[in-house]
């Protein structure tokens, strides 16, 4: 099971350190380039959207990771007074980002790619 005050801060370590897209735009963006190494959507997330991420992550065997919460509260993990439906991690500095979600995806936890 991911623990989410964990995960939360992660996210906020890894836009603190490392470089991170959010907004669904420039994430498509990012995927269609290649960019990121991880994608993160709100449970949330718009379904459309939900579907252009998850096929340009697909193309490029980028991971999808589906933030256990809203998009308000994943805006809020990211220290942000607005909804965050999806963010692409290009880097994730200090953090320990990619590994959580790597562990996650061998407990069973919805991660695709």
């Amino acid at each position: 099971m991911v623990d989410v005050q964990e995960l939360n801060r992660q996210i906020r370590m890894a836009l603190e350190t490392g470089d991170v897209i959010l907004g669904a735009n420039k994430t498509i963006r990012a995927l269609k380039m290649g960019e990121p190494k991880l994608v993160i959507i709100s449970m949330d997330c718009p379904e459309d959207i939900r579907e252009d991420v998850e096929y340009y992550a697909e193309l490029a065997e980028i991971p999808v990771f589906v933030y256990p919460g809203t998009s308000i509260e994943l805006g809020d993990a990211c220290g942000r007074p607005h909804v965050v439906a999806t963010m692409a991690v290009l880097d994730d500095g200090e953090s320990n980002l990619l590994n959580i979600v790597e562990q996650a995806r061998e407990e069973g936890v919805e991660v695709q790619g």
